[in-house]
């Protein structure tokens, strides 16, 4: 699960796809945005609702985006996202537009990715697929069963409790000003295509210089969640900065060299794999944000 850049599918879309199956524009990994998207949300919600307010929404975009942001085009990008006027982006509602962002700046087709999804390969997305394929794709730790299912059930638009990939293709293409309509919602869209939230290096991670205490009572382990568990707020742009390679995960070696770089430099080989480990809990050889972040967590 995951990585949608893979041309599954491969080729050219047929018929049956629909002629809005088409590429991205971008040359970004899908899942890899996905990832990115997540970190991005769980960062800005300050109050730990699982929603945005104005306040949070628009401090996320001027940390992810360079240049001046007026409050106008700030309030047609939130009630573009804002789809049922509560006065918050609800975690279901920035999933939903988390997969069209990331879909419209990726390699990936639509059906290529839905071909991924379909484990079973019955030619529909059902809800047990759709919720592991939104969990792995670095929304496991904050989005429950309710919310993806809430988006699954406005893809489902037969109501059949399995999404066609007609159905999917036809929601995730569907632009913003098609949902929410009128004069005001075309204008929400035309703010929300052109900004795409754009990844940026705005401002670089604070320095965070770590040692090692050989004569505490607590772990390796230990020592460094406190150590980032104090330094909560500045977790993402230090994930950020560690994934050397941009793809929303920390591989051994990236991760060996943030530890260095924050002064674990007498650490031995056999406390490394241990560390390292401790935070892998899906044991995939990588590290991704979430799992970061339940560690740092349960100190």
């Amino acid at each position: 699960m995951g990585g949608g850049a893979a041309n599954v599918g491969g080729g050219m879309g047929t018929e049956a796809d629909g002629p809005a199956d088409v590429q991205g524009s971008g040359e970004e990994d899908f899942a890899a945005a996905m990832r990115q998207n997540a970190m991005e949300f769980d960062a800005a919600d300050k109050d730990r609702d699982k929603k945005l307010d104005f306040k949070e929404f628009s401090a996320m975009v001027r940390e992810r985006e360079e240049g001046i942001h007026s409050e106008y085009s700030l309030h047609a990008r939130f009630n573009a996202l804002d789809r049922d006027g509560s006065g918050k982006i609800e975690l279901h509602e920035f999933i939903r537009f988390s997969l069209r962002d990331a879909l419209a700046r990726a390699r990936t087709r639509v059906m290529d990715l839905l071909r991924e999804w379909d484990e079973d390969k019955s030619g529909e997305i059902d809800k047990k697929e759709f919720r592991l394929a939104i969990q792995a794709l670095g929304f496991g730790v904050l989005a429950d069963r309710h919310d993806i299912d809430m988006i699954f059930d406005l893809f489902d638009l037969d109501g059949s409790g399995a999404i066609s990939y007609k159905e999917m293709n036809k929601m995730l293409r569907q632009r913003a000003d098609q949902m929410i309509g009128g004069a005001e919602g075309k204008k929400a869209a035309a703010a929300e295509a052109s900004a795409q939230l754009k990844r940026g290096n705005k401002a670089a991670a604070p320095a965070l210089s770590i040692k090692i205490d050989r004569n505490s009572s607590k772990s390796v382990q230990e020592q460094l969640r406190e150590a980032l568990g104090a330094n909560s707020a500045n977790v993402m742009q230090l994930f950020r900065e560690w994934d050397e390679s941009g793809d929303g995960l920390l591989s051994k070696r990236e991760f060996q060299h943030a530890m260095f770089a924050m002064g674990f430099d007498n650490v031995s080989n056999k406390e490394w794999r241990a560390l390292f480990d401790s935070f892998d809990r899906d044991r995939s050889g990588t590290i991704e944000y979430d799992e970061l972040l339940a560690c740092i967590e349960r100190t």
